[in-house]
């Protein structure tokens, strides 16, 4: 059997569960429709494992503490860059080739990473928020989707 070329990864916190959470298991297990596959990542354990092992949804744990997630504007945008060298080997050894984000805090660190590592970043937004982060941050990424 060929292998998918195009491989989406999911990053999630892990720390809760939510509608973000579950509609993105739902598109996760409906990609392989349209030659897709997937590959998700936790920064941490927490309760959405439970879901990924109950819909029998192979994961990774990328340690990545969640206070250095939801730091202030220039702690977090250091952060990520501080990263993106981590990273590029993760996403090259496992053949990554689109990042979709569905958590704020998923948003600031991935747009940064894929920003500077050429990947796109898909961010998934799923409530109204609005500010001068969001605005900087949503720039580097190549598409927004929201839902309405």
């Amino acid at each position: 059997m060929e292998e998918n070329k195009h491989i989406v990864c999911y990053p999630f916190v892990g720390d809760s569960i939510g509608g973000s959470q579950l509609a993105t298991i739902i598109l996760m297990k409906n990609l392989h429709k349209i030659d897709y596959s997937y590959k998700v990542i936790l920064s941490e354990k927490g309760p959405l494992e439970r879901i990924l092992k109950k819909e029998n949804i192979n994961y990774k744990i990328l340690d990545i503490k969640k206070k250095n997630l939801s730091g202030n504007f220039l702690k977090t945008l250091l952060f990520s860059i501080s990263q993106s060298i981590r990273f590029r080997n993760f996403l090259k050894e496992n053949e990554i080739n689109i990042i979709h984000t569905n958590d704020v805090r998923m948003h600031y660190f991935w747009s940064v990473i894929c920003w500077i590592n050429g990947l796109p970043h898909i961010w998934h937004q799923h409530s109204a928020y609005f500010s001068r982060r969001n605005i900087f941050f949503s720039r580097l990424s190549k598409s927004i989707l929201t839902v309405s």
